[in-house]
Formats: C-alpha cells, sequence, structure tokens
C-alpha cells in the first residue's frame, strides 16, 4: 500500500496504480477516523488520472454511521466523474448489513 493514516482503533491504507484508487479501511473505522478519510477523498477526486475507486472492507469490523456517511458522499460524487461507481469489496456480514440499510450496495 502507498499510504496510511494510523489511528488507535486501525488503519486507512491506500494504493494508486493507473488511475485506479484502492482505499482499504481496517479494524473499527470510527468518526475520528473522518478527517483523515474527506482528506484521502479529495485528493482522489481531484486526480485527473482518476479512472475507478474501489473501497475495500473485508478487514473492517464495524463502521460507524458518519463514516457510512462518508461512503455514501464518495459514491455520490464518484458518480459525478466516473463510468462505473465506486466498487465495495466484500465487507463482513455485520458490515455489510450496515451498508445495505443505506443503500450504498
Amino acid at each position: 500500500m502507498k499510504g496510511q493514516d494510523d489511528m488507535s482503533c486501525g488503519k486507512i491504507l491506500y494504493a494508486v496504480h493507473e488511475g485506479t484508487w484502492v482505499l482499504r479501511l481496517r479494524g473499527d473505522v470510527r468518526a475520528t477516523w473522518c478527517a483523515a478519510f474527506d482528506e484521502l477523498v479529495e485528493r482522489l477526486l481531484a486526480d485527473d488520472a482518476l479512472r475507478a475507486v474501489v473501497v475495500d472492507l473485508r478487514e473492517t469490523t464495524n463502521i460507524d454511521s458518519t463514516m457510512l456517511g462518508l461512503l455514501a458522499r464518495l459514491a455520490l460524487r464518484g458518480r459525478e466523474k466516473l463510468a462505473d461507481p465506486p466498487l465495495l469489496l466484500a465487507p463482513g456480514e455485520d458490515v455489510r448489513r450496515l451498508i445495505d440499510s443505506m443503500c450504498l450496495e
């Protein structure tokens, strides 16, 4: 992974390859991550070479409503810039229920 922002409860990791951004959220994703995640999303959306976004939640154990809102914002803003909406990867059952309840599938 290219970069990371350490948090006491987990990590935000990201990589960029030929216009594809991969964001990996690990652990218990809480509002304390919002500033770092929001800054990363703004960098991603400002990338002139942006072609695709993948959000990997496979190692996410929990996600709060504030971070779900930021994921929704990423999805909406991503649709404005991309041919395909951001892709969510294989979250666990608990996280999947939260994603479904927010209609982020």
